[in-house]
């Protein structure tokens, strides 16, 4: 039962998101409305990437000096990793 709600449920959400779009398609010309959709996906991504690299390098200040990290001894794996293999 709860499974036909969810797809039930997914489909109503999907005819209503049609329904809504509708108005902004025709008074928005294609192209337009293509290079809106491209320009944020490319933010989307870009955004994510900085993200990441943020995190990363806040975890990376803080877990430096962690005595877990170096009795993992990963910078004996990790120094066997050559360019090339990246």
């Amino acid at each position: 039962m709860i499974s036909y709600i969810s797809i039930v449920g997914a489909e109503l959400g999907t005819e209503k998101g049609n329904h809504l779009i509708e108005g902004p398609l025709a008074a928005i010309p294609a192209k337009k409305h293509y290079t809106g959709k491209m320009l944020g996906i490319c933010f989307f991504i870009a955004f994510q990437l900085v993200l990441y690299a943020v995190f990363g390098l806040v975890g990376f200040l803080l877990l430096r000096h962690s005595t877990f990290v170096k009795s993992l001894y990963l910078n004996d794996y990790l120094a066997k990793i050559d360019p090339q293999y990246l």
